[in-house]
């Protein structure tokens, strides 16, 4: 242990004033993190902080997912800023410029498959210790603000899904109420299935939580998907929109066999992306027969 906290090197990393101070400190286990932040921010008189690490995964290009923060840097743009504060993500309107340029490479590039990276951020109350400390979890790509609040950050570095997701699954039994909702969704995030789906397809089936079946469900869904090698939907056609109007509004409706609809969507259709959108509905369904159509697909695919 004294040798791996040995390899730790802490760098500030100034930062626009609003946006709080970034603290890289790559080699730091991920089993330190709590403590680590916490110490951090009493040095910093903070009362919360941020925390978190990276990973990479195959996606569609235009998938951003982050929160609203009144700077408008992006996550990237803070861990590694660039010239001038404007260039940082500071000014804003270099952000908007920057929104801009993301929304036009969106239109232009609907569903191509690409290697992103994003964050795993945690955040902090200084109050407790432990797990118990950790108050709200969010996945934020790089190309997306995080909407840190001004609050600090304290970076571990990259990591590798296996890494993040032993991790994750050591907390899961820490955390609870909306903690653990968060938790599921960053574990489903990963693309790992042979670690993932088993467990999200346990979640599903028996954790007495009616939220946590329901997160689980919808990222139980998205994986098996790409196990079954769905195509994720791209620039559709005006009737590629309606037929998946139409299967949304039939699943949505007070159809008794909704998932049975579903299910010979899956066997008979040639279209990939309609086929992804049916196993998708299959985690929304209220006839009782989606979750568990979709526990026995994961079984076939998730090993």
């Amino acid at each position: 242990m004294k040798r791996l906290l040995a390899c730790v090197v802490f760098t500030c990393v100034g930062s626009v004033a609003s946006l709080g101070q970034v603290r890289h400190a790559d080699g730091t286990p991920l089993t330190d993190m709590v403590s680590q932040a916490v110490s951090m921010a009493s040095e910093l008189e903070a009362t919360r902080i941020w925390a978190g690490y990276g990973l990479t995964r195959t996606m569609p290009s235009n998938t951003h997912f982050g929160w609203h923060g009144h700077d408008g840097a992006t996550l990237g743009s803070l861990l590694r800023p660039q010239g001038s504060d404007a260039e940082q993500g500071g000014d804003a309107e270099f952000a908007i410029r920057d929104a801009a340029r993301r929304a036009l490479s969106d239109a232009q590039n609907v569903g191509t498959l690409v290697t992103k990276e994003f964050g795993v951020l945690f955040r902090i109350d200084v109050g407790e210790t432990g797990p118990e400390a950790i108050d709200e979890v969010r996945l934020v790509t790089f190309d997306a603000t995080p909407g840190l609040d001004g609050l600090p950050l304290l970076w571990l570095g990259s990591r590798s899904q296996d890494a993040s997701l032993d991790f994750l699954l050591g907390l899961d039994s820490t955390t609870h109420g909306t903690v653990r909702e968060d938790l599921v969704g960053a574990i489903g995030s990963h693309d790992a299935p042979a670690g993932v789906i088993p467990f999200l397809a346990r979640l599903v089936e028996s954790d007495p939580e009616e939220d946590v079946r329901e997160t689980a469900g919808q990222w139980l869904a998205a994986r098996v998907a790409d196990a079954m090698g769905l195509q994720r939907p791209g620039r559709r056609t005006d009737a590629e929109e309606i037929r998946r109007s139409a299967l949304y509004a039939l699943t949505n409706s007070d159809t008794a066999d909704a998932t049975g609809l579903l299910l010979r969507v899956l066997e008979t259709s040639d279209d990939s992306s309609l086929k992804r959108a049916a196993l998708m509905q299959l985690a929304h369904v209220d006839d009782g027969g989606g979750l568990p159509a979709l526990v026995q697909l994961a079984r076939e695919y998730g090993r």
